[in-house]
């Protein structure tokens, strides 16, 4: 059997979604959030898979496709970060997973925080000033909102 390289799937990105669904991604996700080696039984445990050898299928097949490594400790470790599924919504920063709206949240809000305060310092054109305040305060709460929903998503794909 031919080893599947990430490369493969450069051309149709889709194609490797389709192949790397359900419990597999369910391990990629927990690897990418563990940020560290991580063994086969670990994945069995945390993930309440059935058995060891379960839990061997689903990291042989990412690696397989190129995704993972088995290191000579017998612990597999991520080599190529991909965003599939729900993970299209998340940035990396810093060895970090945050969903992408996180960061829109954080500058609206500094916005709106910015501008209540500049506003208090100065009454000239109030209706402006309020139209803008509530024109922020709405963006920020569209964007806590989003932030919340993938956040909840994705606890809901770790049980």
């Amino acid at each position: 059997m031919k080893k599947m390289d990430i490369d493969d799937f450069i051309a149709d990105p889709s194609d490797l979604e389709t192949k790397i669904k359900g419990t597999t991604l369910k391990c990629y996700y927990y690897m990418l959030l563990k940020n560290k080696p991580v063994g086969v039984r670990e994945i069995q445990k945390s993930l309440g898979l059935s058995s060891p050898s379960v839990a061997a299928h689903h990291l042989n097949k990412l690696s397989e496709f190129g995704l993972i490594m088995k290191t000579p400790d017998n612990k597999y470790v991520i080599t190529t970060h991909v965003k599939i599924g729900f993970l299209k919504f998340f940035v990396r920063i810093f060895d970090r997973y945050l969903p992408r709206y996180f960061l829109y949240t954080g500058f609206f809000l500094g916005l709106f925080l910015a501008y209540l305060i500049f506003s208090l310092f100065n009454y000239n054109r109030l209706f402006d000033r309020i139209i803008t305040i509530i024109v922020l305060s709405i963006s920020f709460l569209i964007s806590a909102l989003e932030t919340y929903i993938i956040l909840k998503e994705s606890e809901r794909f770790r049980e």
